[in-house]
Formats: structure tokens, sequence, C-alpha cells
């Protein structure tokens, strides 16, 4: 699948610069996806050691809701058509999204030796991610506006930011407060999905246009490598052994590798399941077109 977008890719560029006099267009967007297929992003829970009570709640949403900004190129294949009839033309859209930050909260409190423990956790996943699209279009002139439908793959490669932010309060035989910060980057590999977008064109003049269209994104990101940034207790850096600092990730599970200053000790990996999550939205993008 990659190898064909590739080469779709490559077909279209050929297009572009063989037939763009007058018939292409370049056209900016901004927009906002919102959640289609929703996977778990977390899990808020309450956990009370004396009550024994636990109760906990997760999270559903999807990576590719939030703030998206498009860059397109687009080509009719020969002159416009009359009003009613189809035309066929070619596009490559350039999106950068970036993600809105999905929370979890925890809460536990317990007990141990006459020292009781209340820690209160606050983990927030977004994504940013670049993806290229190129696609056919179909064109449909009704009166003074143009309708088009455009579809085709699409694929990029994606980044996953983890922020955990936890609060500990001792109290009873121990008294002590502490704040801890920890930070993650997950890198996504190249995956290639499906979209489809509906559109309309309003031309301004003879050249500017006004566009609105509603599109389907149907994407996975897939974490191939990643690296802790941050990891501090009461603002004193712990990336250091034997605090684990390298995340390491493989196809079908990924592994947290603790590291030990010393070469004996053990150091057999974590591993947990595979990190799969869903990038699919229903976006909505305005914007402005210009015809070369």
């Amino acid at each position: 699948m990659k190898k064909i977008t590739l080469i779709f890719c490559a077909l279209i560029l050929i297009q572009f610069t063989s037939m763009g006099q007058g018939r292409s267009t370049i056209r900016f967007g901004v927009g906002y996806g919102f959640p289609v297929a929703s996977t778990v992003t977390g899990t808020n829970y309450n956990y009370n050691y004396q009550a024994g009570s636990y109760n906990y709640e997760n999270v559903y949403d999807s990576y590719g809701s939030g703030l998206t900004l498009n860059l397109g190129y687009s080509i009719r294949f020969g002159k416009p058509s009359a009003e009613g009839k189809l035309s066929l033309g070619a596009d490559l859209d350039v999106q950068g999204l970036y993600g809105k930050k999905i929370s979890a909260n925890n809460r536990t409190v317990d007990e141990s030796f006459g020292t009781f423990r209340t820690t209160n956790t606050v983990t927030s996943n977004s994504i940013e991610a670049m993806l290229f699209t190129p696609s056919i279009v179909f064109y449909i002139p009704v009166k003074s506006v143009e309708f088009y439908y455009k579809v085709g793959p699409t694929g990029g490669i994606s980044k996953r930011y983890t922020e955990t932010i936890s609060d500990e309060v001792l109290t009873g035989n121990q008294q002590e407060k502490n704040h801890y910060e920890r930070k993650l980057e997950a890198t996504g590999q190249f995956t290639v999905g499906v979209k489809s977008s509906l559109g309309i064109a309003i031309p301004v003049g003879t050249r500017w246009s006004f566009f609105g269209e509603v599109n389907l994104t149907i994407l996975d990101f897939r974490p191939d490598k990643g690296k802790l940034t941050v990891n501090t207790r009461n603002g004193v850096n712990q990336i250091v052994p034997p605090v684990f600092d390298t995340v390491y990730y493989t196809q079908f599970n990924y592994i947290y590798k603790y590291i030990y200053s010393d070469p004996n000790s053990f150091d057999a990996p974590y591993r947990y399941p595979i990190d799969h999550a869903s990038l699919t939205n229903l976006g909505f993008q305005f914007g402005v077109g210009f015809r070369l």
C-alpha cells in the first residue's frame, strides 16, 4: 500500500508539471477534526485502600481530534465542463494535524505502617501528524458554484506526546510532599489509510475562490520508537540509572527496557500489548484557492 501511495504521488506530480497552465489551483485551508472511531486513550480511576473501593472508567477518544492546517494543489484534466457535466482532476494535499489533549485522572489512597499516602495523577496525550493525500477529483459545476468529490490514499508520520503529573502527600508517621513530572515522546511508523472529501468552491473574481469541505480520514497510529524526555521529582532530574530513559518498540509489542549502571544487574525488558490508536476523524475545512 505504501508503494501504491508513492507511485500515485509521482503520477500526479507528472500531471502537475505537464498540464498545469490555466487549469491548476493552489489553496490553503484551516479546519478541525472530530472523533469517529474512538479507542481507549486512558482510564479514570479512584482507589481507596482503607475503604476497599476501586472505581474506574475508560476514556474513549480519537487522536485525530484537533486543529488541521492544509496546503493543496489541484489540476483539472481538460477544460471545465458545462453545468451538470462531470469532469476529472487530480489533487495533492499536505495536512498538519495538531491533536487536542486527551486527559485521564487517577487518585489513590493507601496506608502502610501508619503512613497514609494520597496520590493525584493527571496523564495527558496528544498527537502531531503530517499527512500526504494524493487523490482523484470529480468536479460538477452547478450554476455559479462547483461541487467536487475527492478520494485517495493518505499516509504520513505522527508523534504522540504523553505528559504525566503526579502530586503525592504523605501524612501520619511520615510527613512529606512530592511532585512528579514525566514526558514521553513516541514516534509513529509511516501508516497508510484512506481519505475522502466532499466540497464546494465559490468563485470570487477570475482567479480567487472560497471553498468549504467535509472529509473522512481513516488512519491508525502505530509507534515504532520513543524516548523519555522529562522525568523529575520535585524538580530534580531522575533520568539517570537505575531509572529507565529509553523505550524500544517492536512490531508486536513495545518494551520498556530498564538501564542499570551495574552491567551485572537484572536487565530483562518489560513487555506490554501493542500500542494501537485511532487517528480516524470527520473533519471540516474552510479556505481560499487561487487559480494559476
